[in-house]
């Protein structure tokens, strides 16, 4: 399984270049998506607050990560 750690920032600092990252939008607001290898671990910020994720959420993620242009930056 993969861990990932989701967070929400429009700062291209935020980026780390050892990790590999994947961007996909939600609405008008910009995601970035860590994955690093460990137990499957999903934790999200915006303006430093905790969201709680909504099933259909969870939904649409796996339905993004599925897409071939995004593939290539993934772990699985």
């Amino acid at each position: 399984m993969v861990r990932f750690t989701y967070y929400y920032n429009t700062s291209k600092n935020f980026i780390s270049e050892n990790r590999k990252f994947v961007f996909f939008k939600i609405g008008l607001q910009r995601y970035m998506l860590f994955f690093i290898p460990a137990n499957i671990s999903l934790k999200v910020f915006n303006n430093q607050r905790k969201l709680l994720f909504q099933p259909l959420f969870f939904l649409h993620l796996k339905v993004t990560l599925r897409s071939k242009r995004l593939q290539k930056y993934s772990t699985f």
